[in-house]
């Protein structure tokens, strides 16, 4: 009896015990939710009076989820080819022909693109969430790739110019 016993505790002690992975974008496997984590982004050349623009990841996944994939009458969101060759880190964003989605969001959470409205009614933002469509689960649910500004920001917020990744 109390060999077993103590058989039962050293097998039980020599078990590894190790957290479920989670993946880069703040999304939940198996349960585990990461963390909320901001990302800054510092446009190059940056005319408005907000110099950096600070995004909670849990906004921007909130606001991909919400965008989907139809496009609204803004025209959001849409696909954003790479031309700027941005390297997201996140599996499946940086493969070749990886059908990335834009989609304009706003610093510090205070405001919603509504995709439904004209963007000509809309206040400016030089900022969009990345994603792809994650194949891998069942609802083929938006995958944060990351977050993204113009490299030129006019006085009104108005973006130009190439992108750039908010880290």
């Amino acid at each position: 009896m109390h060999f077993t016993k103590t058989i039962l505790a050293l097998a039980l002690a020599a078990v590894p015990i190790s957290a479920l992975p989670v993946e880069d974008n703040g999304v939940a496997v198996e349960g585990l939710e990461v963390r909320d984590t901001t990302v800054t982004c510092t446009p190059k050349n940056n005319k408005s009076s907000v110099k950096s623009f600070k995004v909670s990841l849990d906004y921007a996944n909130a606001q991909a989820k919400k965008a989907g994939f139809a496009k609204g009458k803004s025209g959001d969101p849409h696909n954003y080819g790479n031309g700027d060759k941005i390297q997201w880190g996140v599996k499946g964003c940086n493969t070749k022909n990886a059908k990335l989605w834009e989609y304009p969001i706003y610093w510090d959470n205070k405001k919603e693109w509504k995709k439904d409205d004209p963007s000509s009614g809309q206040d400016k933002t030089p900022l969009r969430v990345v994603y792809i469509q994650d194949n891998g689960t069942h609802d083929k649910r938006p995958k944060v790739c990351g977050v993204m500004t113009h490299s030129e920001v006019d006085q009104d917020f108005q973006g130009k110019d190439f992108f750039q990744k908010c880290t």
